[in-house]
């Protein structure tokens, strides 16, 4: 929260009034903005677009995937009224291994995928249009993306998130490893599949390493 004292800060979340959520934010925000979990209606995106207009922000950052908040369906999406809107508006994408994931189910037919995937493909050329950016967790995310819109590169970047502030730290590892921990939430897009893979010839090559895997509280 390095941006308080410097800036008034709002939280638009499907869990935004949480009563877990950590002192420290929960006092540096200034409202907390309840959005719904999954799809948008209109009320809801009526409701959303009138508030951010009566609060003149500044910037609204918004994070989620290729085409969240609906940002495949313009009469739905609260994104696309805000590219014709003053506010100026950033995108994270923290998960675009192609166009069209999680656009539709593998039961699709073929022109049931076609034409959803065309009316996607034209919505995010306009989204891209109107946001400011479109900041991607690593290259080869943002390289599925870029290739479809090779036009608005410049607005496409790279940024790794982590909490670490200056230099890593060099970790001092024993003569011999025994186990190889991995916290964090467990879904397929953070790779732990991709671990065990990898880690399956190497503990048969080095018995006595193991792997520990912990899910974190969301």
């Amino acid at each position: 929260m390095g941006l308080v004292g410097q800036y008034k800060v709002s939280l638009a979340s499907s869990d935004a009034n949480r009563p877990d959520m950590p002192e420290e934010m929960a006092a540096n925000l200034e409202k907390r903005i309840l959005i719904p979990s999954s799809k948008w209606d209109q009320t809801s995106r009526r409701r959303f677009l009138h508030m951010i207009a009566a609060e003149n922000y500044d910037l609204v950052h918004f994070h989620g995937e290729t085409f969240a908040f609906d940002g495949h369906l313009p009469w739905r999406s609260p994104l696309h009224p805000l590219c014709l809107a003053p506010t100026p508006w950033i995108l994270s994408n923290h998960c675009a291994p192609s166009l069209t994931e999680s656009l539709f189910p593998p039961q699709y037919s073929l022109i049931a995928k076609f034409l959803k995937s065309t009316l996607a493909w034209a919505s995010k050329c306009f989204l891209l249009r109107g946001c400011r950016k479109e900041i991607f967790d690593s290259d080869e995310n943002r390289s599925q993306i870029e290739r479809w819109f090779p036009w608005e590169k410049k607005k496409m970047t790279t940024i790794y998130h982590s909490g670490l502030e200056g230099l890593p730290p060099r970790p001092e590892v024993p003569s011999e490893v025994v186990t190889i921990g991995n916290l964090g939430h467990i879904h397929w897009r953070k790779g732990q599949q991709d671990l065990l893979k990898a880690f399956i010839p190497v503990q048969q090559k080095f018995p006595r390493l193991r792997w520990r895997l912990r899910e974190l509280d969301s």
